[in-house]
């Protein structure tokens, strides 16, 4: 809200020299001093917007490292199953090691299956944020861009007509600056800090078609005794 009362002061300051009458020289003044606030502005918001890039990291990296406990989790049975079918397999005098190979091998392919479908959808989600946040740079440095094109009308201006009207025009820049920005770090910290870790939440594997099949696996190796 602080940050929202200090543009508005700001523009209200720009907004009363569209008002008088200015000249050339005058003009120039006062955009000297506007372009040297929209400058610092821009920096500070791409500053801001670009910092949303580590939480989006650290949510990521969570995503994943959560995904990967749930597996291991969920699958830790599994090998102690087949510690049990092995005693019981050696106290029979009997080699079940292939079977065994057979049903890690299969293990492994599923895990693997799994992750890099989650993993993608994880990374996709990501990606959607961090073009979000590169948008929401562009769009700052737009504002840069039209504020080039304004200073060099404003500097080829010569008559007190030109001046007035393009004090106007300043004024109006200004104001859809302060908009702008304000908006576009907004919009980001909602993409990065309330969509992403919405996206996230939704890649959750289904635990218990996997304990099936993992189970299922065991029994296939406790049809070898």
């Amino acid at each position: 809200m602080f940050k929202l009362i200090l543009l508005v002061s700001a523009f209200a300051a720009f907004a009363t020299s569209a008002s008088l009458k200015i000249s050339p020289d005058e003009l120039q003044l006062i955009f000297q001093t506007l372009e040297a606030d929209v400058q610092v502005r821009v920096s500070a918001a791409q500053i801001e917007i670009r910092n949303t890039l580590v939480p989006v990291k650290i949510l990521v990296q969570d995503a994943k490292a959560q995904l990967d406990n749930e597996i291991e989790d969920s699958g830790s049975f599994y090998y102690k199953e087949i510690v049990v079918l092995q005693q019981e397999a050696e106290l029979q005098g009997k080699d079940i090691s292939s079977c065994i190979e057979s049903a890690n091998y299969s293990v492994v392919a599923i895990n693997l299956n799994l992750t890099e479908t989650y993993y993608t959808y994880i990374e996709d989600s990501e990606r959607e944020a961090e073009d979000s946040v590169q948008q929401a740079v562009d769009i700052t440095a737009n504002a840069l861009s039209t504020l080039d094109e304004l200073k060099q009308r404003i500097y080829a201006c010569s008559d007190n007509d030109c001046a007035q009207q393009l004090d106007i025009e300043l004024v109006e820049f200004y104001g859809a600056v302060v908009k702008v920005i304000y908006n576009t770090i907004e919009d980001v910290n909602v993409a990065t800090l309330q969509v992403l870790p919405d996206n996230l939440s939704k890649a959750v594997f289904d635990k218990v078609q996997y304990s099936d099949q993992l189970y299922e696996l065991v029994s296939e190796v406790g049809r070898c005794l």
